[in-house]
C-alpha cells in the first residue's frame, strides 16, 4: 500500500477570502489545490502613547494678568501669551475638550508653559488649578468643582527660559467633555518674577487604547 505525499502548490492569497482562511498548521484544498497554510502571528504588544490637546488661553480673570505679545531679540520674531505679573495676584482662564473614542476613563494632566520675563528669576511661581468638567446637556454655568492644591514650580534663573509645569487633577474628565479652567498665581508663595504663560495643554495617558 502506497501513501500519496501531500502535494502543495503555490497560490495567490490575495485571491483568498477571509472564510477561507486556515489557521497556523492546518492543510486544506482552496479551488482544488493542495494548500498548507503556517501563519505566524506575534503576540500583542502594550505600546506607551498619550494624546496631546492644547487648550484656548480664555481672557484673564479680572485686569491684572493680560494678553501680551513678547519679541525676541535673536530669533528676530515674536510670541504671545497671558502674562501673571510679580506685583499682584492673578488668574487667566482657559478650555478644552476631551477626544472621544475613550475606552476607559484614562490618567490625565495639565501641562502649563511658561515664559520667564526677567532675569532676576530666583525662586518659584506658586500655580493653583480649579477646573469644571461639564458634559453634554449639563449645566455649563456652575462653581469649580475640580480644585487642585497649589504649588510651587521652579523657574529657570534667565530671562527668557521655557519651564514645564505638570498639574494633575484629583479626578479624570469623561469623553467628549468640555474643560473649563482658571490658573490662579499666589504672589506672596513666590519671588519669580513676571511670567508669561504661552501655552496649557491636557495630556492624556492613551496607553489603555
Amino acid at each position: 500500500m502506497y501513501v500519496k505525499e501531500l502535494e502543495l502548490s503555490i497560490i495567490d492569497i490575495s485571491k483568498i477570502t477571509s472564510d477561507q482562511f486556515l489557521t497556523s498548521g492546518i492543510s486544506n484544498s482552496i479551488n482544488n489545490e493542495k494548500l498548507l497554510i503556517i501563519s505566524v502571528v506575534p503576540p500583542p504588544t502594550a505600546v506607551d502613547w498619550t494624546s496631546r490637546i492644547p487648550c484656548v488661553l480664555e481672557v484673564p480673570q479680572g485686569t491684572v494678568a493680560y494678553p501680551n505679545v513678547h519679541t525676541l531679540v535673536t530669533q528676530g520674531s515674536k510670541i504671545t501669551g497671558m502674562v501673571m505679573p510679580t506685583a499682584t495676584d492673578s488668574t487667566i482662564n482657559f478650555k478644552v475638550i476631551v477626544p472621544e473614542n475613550l475606552n476607559s476613563t484614562p490618567a490625565s494632566k495639565i501641562r502649563v508653559y511658561t515664559l520667564t520675563l526677567s532675569a532676576n528669576t530666583s525662586d518659584a511661581v506658586n500655580l493653583t488649578l480649579d477646573m469644571r468638567y461639564t458634559a453634554d446637556t449639563e449645566n455649563l454655568d456652575q462653581v469649580f468643582d475640580i480644585n487642585t492644591a497649589a504649588a510651587n514650580f521652579n523657574l529657570a534663573d534667565t530671562i527668557e527660559s521655557i519651564d514645564i509645569h505638570d498639574i494633575t487633577p484629583e479626578s479624570e474628565p469623561a469623553a467628549k467633555d468640555i474643560i473649563t479652567g482658571q490658573l490662579f498665581r499666589d504672589i506672596t508663595a513666590d519671588e519669580a518674577g513676571d511670567v508669561m504663560i504661552v501655552g496649557i495643554d491636557l495630556i492624556i495617558d492613551r496607553t489603555s487604547d
